[in-house]
């Protein structure tokens, strides 16, 4: 299970948000990533409306207003990544504000691991034919059984 994947289901338990969590945090990610320069591009629209300072990176604000997610991302471009999320635009905009530091912090750490090579187990080719001898020994294991429990019921039935 990846990062993304917990942060969704702890959002969904946390914020009461169910199966509509994973679309939210989606059409979040597609925003950010979709940015020329994705989180540094958000960063800099953070910065283009004065509110460099509230960007949730190292020292992190106490918290994002939805207000302020609004002047970054703009009125009309908020309402469109609502409807794309199911959402009425007020509730994306505060769900999507409290979510947004959380999720800058998977998106980040998701970039690191994928920039550290990871060993690459090689394993060795199964043979179909073991396989095949495999699976006819438990069919074979499970008619025996059937055999010996029909065995056991029908000696108990004539007594």
């Amino acid at each position: 299970m990846s990062l993304l994947d917990r942060f969704i289901e702890d959002t969904a338990l946390h914020m009461g948000l169910g199966h509509r969590a994973r679309n939210l945090v989606d059409v979040l990610v597609d925003y950010i990533r979709g940015l020329p320069g994705g989180i540094h591009g958000l960063r800099r629209r953070f910065d283009a409306v004065g509110l460099g300072s509230r960007f949730p990176g190292d020292e992190r604000p106490s918290r994002l207003l939805a207000s302020q997610l609004e002047c970054v991302i703009g009125r009309e471009e908020l309402a469109v990544l609502a409807r794309r999320a199911a959402f009425p635009t007020g509730m994306f905009a505060v769900v999507a504000s409290d979510l947004l530091p959380g999720l800058l912090d998977v998106l980040e750490q998701e970039a690191r691991s994928a920039q550290t090579p990871h060993p690459v187990k090689q394993v060795a080719p199964r043979s179909p034919t073991l396989r095949l001898v495999r699976g006819t020994a438990a069919r074979g294991l499970l008619w025996v059984m059937v055999a010996g429990v029909l065995l056991c019921l029908t000696g108990w039935i004539h007594q």
